[in-house]
């Protein structure tokens, strides 16, 4: 229920100042314009203004893809190291996954 209340949301609406990340998944090789997850279009998933985007060879539920579990430590990793940052203070770093709330509505 979550992802569909962040989903009527537009993204200015987050701008938080917290760092976007965006997963994607799309079959097929070659150039990502034009193709699907098999449910979704790469367009459609695609946001302008994220930090990172990651392009996974998978089809629509790619949760256990292993380029999409590595994708998820690598976000978790440069959060830790944003919130353990030298001066001891916290950062503003969010690692939402807009992406996947946003392909698993259409």
């Amino acid at each position: 229920m979550l992802a569909r209340a962040s989903i009527a949301q537009p993204l200015a609406s987050w701008d938080d100042g917290s760092a976007k990340q965006a997963i994607i998944a799309v079959l097929g090789e070659g150039p990502i314009t034009g193709k699907t997850d098999g449910m979704v279009a790469y367009e459609s998933a695609h946001i302008e203004g994220v930090e990172s985007e990651k392009v996974v060879r998978s089809p629509h539920s790619t949760q256990g893809h292993p380029e999409t579990i590595e994708e998820v430590r690598r976000i978790l990793r440069e959060h830790i190291a944003g919130v353990n940052n030298l001066d001891g203070s916290a950062a503003n770093y969010s690692t939402g996954c807009y992406a996947w709330a946003r392909s698993s509505s259409n």
